[in-house]
């Protein structure tokens, strides 16, 4: 994480840094209230012994977005680009990383026609979390299905270890 977003994650409420971190994990699918809240319960992801409550993924999300981390649109909210890869890293480091990627797939947010659901939330959580045979046989159905595997986010700034890891 550069330093400006370490900073900056930093001073955000722990609800938020939930919210971001599995608002991080879902970039780039958009996401509601409701399914932010039912993810971080599937991932068994508690704030303070309990569980994160509406009203708080409500304040996160709206302190994300004056924060200018999320940005929202008629299908919800997503984070900016550019904070997915650092949200990722930071629920990872954070030991949320596995229950949000479980819960992810066992719920994934809903496909539009016009945005199909992107393989780039368990390309990028599986390569961070080090779960190569996870990412191994994700790759191999992607390619089974003859879609193209999207590895762009590596090409953000300060991915050098991930490539290092490939």
């Amino acid at each position: 994480m550069s330093r400006a977003a370490s900073d900056a994650y930093a001073e955000l409420s722990p609800a938020a840094r939930l919210v971001a971190q599995v608002c991080g994990i879902a970039y780039p699918s958009w996401l509601r209230q409701t399914h932010a809240l039912r993810l971080l319960r599937q991932a068994e992801i508690r704030l303070l012994g309990r569980y994160v409550s509406s009203e708080e993924v409500r304040r996160g999300k709206d302190e994300l977005l004056a924060a200018r981390v999320l940005r929202a649109d008629s299908p919800g909210y997503r984070v900016q680009p550019e904070w997915a890869m650092p949200l990722t890293r930071a629920a990872h480091a954070e030991g949320h990383l596995a229950g949000l990627l479980r819960a992810y797939v066992a719920d994934p947010p809903s496909r539009t026609w016009y945005e199909p659901l992107s393989d780039e939330p368990l390309l990028r959580g599986y390569l961070v979390a080090g779960r190569f045979d996870q990412l191994d046989a994700l790759v191999d159905e992607i390619e089974a299905a003859e879609a193209p595997v999207d590895w762009a986010f590596l090409a953000e700034p300060l991915q050098a270890d991930l490539l290092r890891a490939l």
